[in-house]
């Protein structure tokens, strides 16, 4: 995974291995003024999703549990973008190797990073199933599987970090934490192994799933139109629900391709020697900052497009909410007759 700080190796051949640290103080330039005002964004956006998601109490389904761990991991994300003071000088001990292996690589904010990108695509085959399975969703996708599955997504990340942990280490000779690249083959290979799991796999499970997801939707479209069923029929009026929660899933991952794709694809380049001069280069902090944006978007993506989302903020919030109500007979008639009750933006009730 690639590392977002340059570090601070300057040469201090004539400084005893007995020094203190020495801290660079931040220093405020465009592109750390934008990392800032992101990562302000994303806490405080993300952790209103998470308070809405844990106030359902109960009524949580598995599509709550997964956007709210999303929303977690974009979190940790967000917190981990603040800039920090960087250390000129690290202590040759246990704390400065410490320090080289976490502070220095970042490596806590890569591995909440690549977790987004895999409970993401948790989430795509999730409403695939939703789709494609309605009767059974609920006994597929229970919260504890779902749990699970968020699980494996941070042991896989964490293991896909393993190599930013390997090549951070400590500079005795400059007292400084470094990079060591591992040999240029093994290099170019684990670039590949990583561009293909934390992109090119996911990317092509979450595209595959919403292209059978469209298909599914246009031949029900297609189905009710053929049987004459009306809008307010309650197998439609959950249809219908459905595809609103799909499309702001779909919204999501649209926003997390256009983010990250650029940052990837030239990391990718960077790796394979075709970019040498990508890292740290002033097009390498834009397009970061880029990727930066997806951490602090689905908040607002979810308030746009999903009424009871904002309902339910607003109550917490306690700002009246503006959203008006669909008729109480209407409600009423679809969550009895249809049977079925929905995840995130499921029927009003």
């Amino acid at each position: 995974m690639r590392l977002p700080k340059t570090g601070a190796a300057m040469n201090k051949t004539n400084v005893s291995a007995n020094i203190d640290w020495e801290l660079i103080p931040v220093t405020w330039e465009w592109w750390v003024i934008v990392q800032l005002a992101l990562s302000v964004i994303g806490i405080v956006g993300n952790i209103l999703v998470i308070i809405v998601v844990i106030n359902r109490g109960k009524t949580r389904f598995a599509t709550d549990v997964l956007i709210g761990n999303l929303a977690f991991a974009d979190f940790l994300t967000s917190l981990w973008m603040i800039p920090r003071p960087q250390s000129d000088l690290v202590p040759d001990n246990w704390k400065g190797m410490l320090y080289c292996r976490i502070e220095y690589s970042n490596v806590f904010m890569w591995i909440s990073t690549v977790a987004s990108v895999f409970i993401l695509t948790v989430i795509s085959v999730e409403r695939l199933v939703a789709v494609k399975y309605p009767l059974k969703f609920k006994l597929i996708f229970t919260i504890k599987r779902s749990l699970c599955l968020v699980g494996l997504s941070w042991i896989g990340a964490a293991i896909l970090n393993i190599n930013t942990l390997a090549i951070s280490t400590y500079d005795s000779e400059n007292h400084a934490c470094k990079t060591e690249l591992l040999d240029h083959a093994v290099h170019m290979t684990i670039g590949v192994l990583l561009f293909m799991f934390k992109y090119i796999i996911p990317i092509a499970i979450i595209v595959g799933s919403y292209v059978k997801i469209i298909q599914i939707l246009r031949s029900e479209a297609r189905t009710f139109q053929a049987d004459g069923r009306t809008a307010f029929h309650p197998a439609r009026r959950i249809s219908k629900t459905m595809r609103r929660m799909t499309r702001t899933v779909l919204i999501v991952v649209i926003v997390f391709i256009i983010c990250w794709s650029p940052d990837q694809i030239c990391y990718f380049l960077f790796n394979l020697d075709l970019y040498p001069t990508y890292m740290y280069s002033d097009i390498s902090r834009v397009l970061v900052c880029i990727g930066f944006v997806n951490s602090c978007s689905n908040p607002l993506i979810y308030s746009v497009r999903n009424k009871k989302f904002r309902t339910e903020l607003s109550h917490f919030l306690c700002i009246p909410a503006s959203d008006s109500k669909l008729p109480s007979h209407v409600t009423r008639s679809v969550v009895k007759s249809g049977g079925i009750k929905m995840i995130s933006g499921q029927v009003p009730k």
